[in-house]
């Protein structure tokens, strides 16, 4: 992978409609089919980045954000659980193309993202310990916005302070 680049717009315990401003409910759920390469190739005709059957061959878990009511993907997030180093790695985040930038459908995305991971770490043991490795010019953005703290050049990571901030602010109800 080279490197997360997800823009984290706006915190909120919702997703919000960036025309009206209106608070969007959320769900999120596993994916529940295997993306081969063929569909991923497809994902890309559409606007996504990134190669999405390359975590499910990593084993890592994927999960796909949804506003309640919709069934459009707005979002996905791709992590594995690192038991034995007490730790959760994020392979690959990425909002959907209609949410990037500030012309996006969707303010939100990004954090709630994130949340996700966080939660998942805390309820496996790892203390929701998630590291990452972002691309190099997001390094500063990602301690600014969430407090992600540093391990190496390439290699950051959020703690358990954070973890619980994120959690509580998406997952409050």
């Amino acid at each position: 992978m080279e490197g997360i680049e997800i823009i984290i717009d706006c915190l909120t315990d919702c997703l919000i409609k960036r025309r009206t401003g209106e608070k969007v409910e959320t769900i999120y759920k596993k994916c529940d089919t295997v993306i081969t390469s063929e569909v991923a190739k497809k994902y890309m005709e559409n606007g996504w980045k990134f190669d999405w059957s390359i975590p499910q061959e990593d084993k890592c878990e994927v999960y796909e954000l949804f506003a309640v009511g919709d069934n459009e993907v707005q979002g996905r997030v791709a992590f594995k659980h690192i038991t034995e180093g007490k730790y959760t790695y994020l392979e690959l985040i990425e909002a959907a193309p209609g949410n990037v930038g500030m012309t996006g459908k969707y303010e939100g995305v990004g954090g709630h993202l994130f949340a996700i991971v966080c939660k998942h770490s805390l309820e496996v043991g790892n203390d929701g310990y998630v590291q990452f490795e972002p691309k190099t010019k997001l390094i500063d953005y990602y301690r600014k916005k969430i407090g992600a703290k540093i391990i190496s050049d390439r290699s950051m990571y959020v703690d358990t302070k954070v973890a619980n901030e994120l959690v509580n602010k998406y997952f409050r109800k």
